[in-house]
């Protein structure tokens, strides 16, 4: 199987409060050739604080004011920025928008202004930008010169790495088995979310879990570049707490291929990462299993775990809230805190 050479060549998706039940809800698969991946803070110095998940820099994540940001390569384009002095990569993008901007319409300007100034770089493709925040979310399509939004107002929207956003197909030499290898994808996600939307009327975290690990394509696509293929090195799940996102938002993430290990939740008030994560051992270990098994791993073993870590965050959840509710900030931020170091505990016996 071909490998994309690009950093974010992923399959994202948006969902909405009416079938989520209640939070805002980014997700990200990514498929990159990295494997050093990590749990990442902003540092003192941010202006709006932040986490990431992602290698050197983030390629999704959230802030304290409850806008999510992930991106996706775009389509082949004659309008690319080769990597030079003063251009930024989509990672470095990311980190500016997270740390310096409170919502999709800001996020936006400050996106647009790194076109207009020639600060963009991305190989030889453009870019999809998902923005999202506790009102809405907006798809953010663009080349080097050109960026086109549209504001989604659906219950859900997905993205692989082709273009929809009307006025973009102009700028695109994509070709068809790329085309087709991103429409499986967007296909698959749309499958495997839909199914427990129709049964249950709602998607749950753990659906958006499962989806993220389908394996296999379309019988027409000779390929097995499914949502869960041997590129995909890690993925999140951001949900925007639309009444406290200073402090109940919470990404759960897989710290290396999704098939290999298991979610775990990292709240956006979190005070510290553990050392092993930070020094990537979950995401060493994750990558020696895939190595070891390939795509024939039996990714259901992650289900006992991520149950247990669900039963014990969820209430931690409530309660966080409750404190919120009676204004005690530092008491949420610690309920919070100590949920997620005890997750790592039950997840470290797992995933090391």
């Amino acid at each position: 199987m071909q490998t994309n050479p690009l950093d974010h060549e992923c399959t994202s998706w948006m969902l909405f409060s009416e079938i989520t039940g209640g939070p805002m809800i980014l997700h990200k698969n990514r498929d990159s050739a990295k494997t050093d991946i990590r749990l990442i803070k902003s540092d003192d110095t941010a202006k709006i604080k932040w986490l990431g998940l992602g290698d050197d820099n983030p390629c999704m994540g959230f802030n304290e004011k409850g806008l999510a940001c992930v991106m996706n390569s775009g389509e082949e384009t004659p309008e690319f920025a080769p990597a030079t002095k003063g251009r930024m990569t989509t990672p470095e993008i990311l980190v500016q928008l997270l740390g310096n901007t409170d919502n999709t319409e800001d996020a936006l300007k400050m996106l647009t202004g790194f076109i207009k100034n020639g600060q963009y770089t991305h190989k030889k493709r453009g870019s999809i930008f998902f923005l999202m925040d506790t009102e809405g979310g907006m798809v953010v399509e663009l080349t080097a010169k050109h960026v086109i939004p549209v504001r989604s107002h659906g219950a859900m929207t997905i993205r692989a790495n082709i273009w929809h956003n009307p006025g973009m197909a102009q700028y695109s030499t994509n070709k068809i088995d790329h085309a087709m290898n991103s429409l499986s994808r967007e296909f698959q996600a749309a499958l495997g979310l839909n199914a427990p939307l129709r049964k249950n009327g709602v998607i749950a975290l753990e659906d958006i879990w499962a989806t993220s690990r389908m394996r296999g394509t379309m019988e027409t696509v000779k390929t097995e570049h499914g949502l869960c293929n041997n590129t995909t090195n890690s993925a999140a799940t951001i949900a925007i707490d639309k009444d406290y996102p200073d402090t109940l938002s919470t990404m759960y993430v897989a710290i290396g291929p999704v098939g290999h290990t298991m979610y775990i939740p990292a709240p956006i008030c979190l005070k510290e990462i553990p050392q092993d994560i930070a020094d990537r051992s979950w995401s060493k270990a994750a990558f020696a299993r895939r190595e070891q098994h390939g795509l024939a791993f039996d990714s259901s073993v992650w289900l006992p775990p991520e149950q247990a870590v669900m039963a014990l965050y969820r209430p931690a959840l409530e309660k966080a809230k409750k404190a919120m509710q009676n204004h005690r900030r530092k008491t949420a931020q610690n309920i919070l805190n100590t949920a997620f170091a005890k997750c790592c505990e039950i997840a470290r016996k797992a995933v090391l």
